[in-house]
């Protein structure tokens, strides 16, 4: 049987029996064709082949290395490289830390257990899942959040690095009844592989560098979703018992809904104010003695659903939206009264320019945007490119928010100003000048000739800031580093 079809199978039968135990899992280590696949998955994922740290890479990685490996599952000689705070250098290691072998051996396992989970993963879980990201989780949270009255926002990133490897194997142990998988899920649990993933480096927080570790995470809080899902169906059936007894009680009262995404949640609560803070001290209750995660007061707090929390690096709102839509009937009537809302909050830009030392002085009433020096040895075409890669990164991100088109044109302007001054440090030249020179009609931008030879222009980017409804999926920035203005 080739990979595809056991995993295929693995799917299938956790779809049609939620509860079913699986067996010998193991085995599929001993699949050559299971190693091909997650070489073809490191690979694609790097593009260049180096999945790892050490010399091997996927490039280099020959097939009678992938039958000893094969040996060493077999007899359960296998041990992962143990993974430390800091690489050899004493430098901080950059994402992809284990060496490609370690690298392949995880991709197995978290193939393995995406087929057995993810049909009985909860539908308002997010993170780490085939075909969803920060903004599918953000696009739910619009359709499912409008009314709300109350918003508890969870933050538990810094508690999964350190979450109980007992607890994790006895949730393991429900659903895999395989004394070898379980071994060596102990094995990369030993040797430091939970904590080998951070959640930094992507405008959501997404992990970079983890394999198995983020499947784990999962799988570890799959148990709080499940939780609450059953917790939500014990206060709407709560609030139809109390609706029988006062007929005129609204039905709304009582109800909760949840978005997670990795270590962020929202709970929204249509209730009081009390009964908000009743659900917030379930759900710290149950983190602490189910999960074992201590949450602390900054972590779980529970905020007007008109003043907003932020998740995702979005503030998220229920309020009304004044704005005029036009119905079917060409009527135009108010947009929404308690309508679910994201905003891009308001340091966005500010930390944004700061942090990339785009402008002298930040306090100055006129700012006087700065070069680059690190890219001044690039070509112009490539200098303009990198400007509008970061431009778009953020705009992309932040694409589904009420104030992105007012926030974005500010940033253009200096992003604009700031790729002129490199420009004219590059050919030593005044800002108008260079401007003057690469000026194509209203817009400006860099003529260049592509592979065929064919003469084409690269304008800065010109195209507005839209806002819109959908998630971004054409190439999710969730999923990836944040284009880098560096050589």
């Amino acid at each position: 049987m080739n990979s595809g079809e056991a995993l295929y199978l693995l799917t299938k039968i956790s779809k049609q029996k939620p509860d079913y135990v699986f067996e010998r899992v193991y085995r599929h280590f001993y699949n050559p064709d299971f190693y091909l696949r997650a070489y073809d998955r490191l690979r694609a994922r790097n593009g260049r082949g180096e999945a790892g740290s050490g010399k091997e890479t996927a490039a280099l990685f020959p097939m009678d290395k992938v039958m000893s490996l094969i040996e060493l599952m077999k007899n359960e000689s296998y041990q992962p490289r143990r993974r430390d705070s800091r690489g050899r250098t004493g430098q901080p290691p950059s994402p992809g830390l284990p060496a490609f072998t370690d690298s392949l051996i995880q991709e197995i396992g978290r193939m393995i257990l995406d087929a057995i989970y993810e049909p009985v993963f909860e539908d308002f879980s997010h993170g780490y899942r085939p075909d969803r990201s920060c903004h599918t989780a953000l696009c739910e949270a619009l359709d499912n959040f409008n009314g709300a009255a109350w918003l508890i926002k969870g933050d538990i990133k810094g508690h999964l690095d350190s979450i109980s490897y007992l607890k994790l194997i006895a949730l393991l142990e429900k659903k895999i009844n395989d004394a070898k998988f379980i071994r060596l899920i102990r094995k990369f649990l030993r040797a430091g592989y939970l904590e080998d993933w951070k959640q930094g480096g992507t405008y959501s927080g997404t992990p970079q560098g983890g394999i198995l570790g983020p499947a784990l995470a999962n799988i570890y809080l799959d148990s709080f979703d499940k939780w609450l899902r059953s917790y939500q169906v014990e206060e709407r059936a709560a609030a139809r018992s109390h609706a029988h007894r006062e007929p005129f009680q609204h039905l709304e009262a009582n109800r909760i809904a949840c978005i997670r995404y990795a270590g962020d949640f929202v709970v929204a609560v249509w209730g009081s104010r009390a009964q908000s803070e009743s659900v917030r001290h379930d759900i710290k209750r149950f983190m602490r003695d189910v999960l074992e995660i201590e949450l602390l007061e900054g972590e779980l707090r529970t905020a007007h659903a008109g003043s907003g929390v932020k998740f995702l690096g979005h503030i998220m709102k229920v309020q009304d939206d004044w704005r005029l839509r036009t119905d079917t009937n060409g009527v135009k009537k108010m947009a929404g009264i308690g309508r679910a809302q994201l905003f891009m909050p308001e340091d966005t830009v500010r930390t944004f320019i700061t942090a990339h030392k785009l402008v002298k002085d930040m306090d100055a009433k006129q700012w006087r945007m700065l070069p680059v020096p690190a890219i001044l040895h690039k070509p112009d075409a490539d200098i303009v490119a990198l400007y509008n890669a970061r431009l778009l990164g953020l705009y992309r991100y932040y694409r589904m928010a009420v104030n992105v088109n007012r926030a974005m044109q500010q940033l253009r302007h200096v992003m604009e100003y700031s790729c002129l001054a490199t420009l004219a440090a590059k050919h030593q030249a005044s800002i108008a000048q260079v401007k003057r020179k690469f000026r194509a009609g209203k817009h400006w931008g860099i003529p260049y000739e592509d592979d065929s030879g064919q003469m084409r222009m690269l304008y800065f980017y010109k195209d507005g800031f839209a806002r819109v409804n959908a998630p971004y999926t054409a190439s999710d920035p969730d999923l990836q580093p944040h284009p880098k203005l560096s050589p």
